[in-house]
């Protein structure tokens, strides 16, 4: 191959980068949680959680880890769709709210198929700290039935697109 059609592979392949434009830190960020839920992997879910992290109920960093390591642990199986994304700029970051709907496979081990629910429906709210990479600094979150929960106020599809 010659210079010149080397060249334009390179120049095309930049071109086409560049046309992508910027992507989404809090798509990816959210996309990465869901990777790694699915995969059950603990490790990576704190990787995304500030140092400072605070969950519900004051739930440290470190506590967060120690739930996430158990609760995946029990599962074979995970799937995690998220879905009616809204962002809000903030100074810091982002503040972000979502549904994630968590199904499973509790793993057949003393009982845990019983005490391990087969899927629930969370109302998430993140606030987000821009950075390399973007990280969750705090997370709420409350079980419920779904979009449009009367409990909740939020009716499916009033505020943002599905993901």
């Amino acid at each position: 191959m010659s210079v010149r059609p080397l060249l334009l592979v390179v120049v095309c392949g930049l071109a086409a980068a560049a046309c992508r434009g910027p992507a989404d830190p809090v798509a990816e960020l959210l996309a990465e949680l869901e990777r790694a839920v699915e995969a059950r992997d603990a490790e990576a879910l704190s990787a995304r959680l500030a140092a400072d992290f605070e969950g519900r109920d004051g739930m440290s960093r470190d506590r967060a880890l120690e739930t996430a390591r158990r609760l995946l642990l029990g599962y074979q199986e995970a799937t995690l769709e998220i879905y009616e994304v809204v962002q809000e700029p903030t100074e810091a970051g982002a503040r972000v709210r979502f549904w994630a709907e968590f199904s499973g496979r509790a793993r057949r081990l003393g009982g845990l198929a019983g005490l391990l629910p087969p899927g629930a429906v969370y109302l998430f709210e993140l606030e987000l700290r821009r950075g390399q990479p973007w990280l969750v600094v705090s997370a709420r979150w409350e079980q419920r039935a779904g979009p449009g929960d009367a409990a909740g106020g939020v009716s499916s599809g009033a505020e943002g697109g599905a993901r």
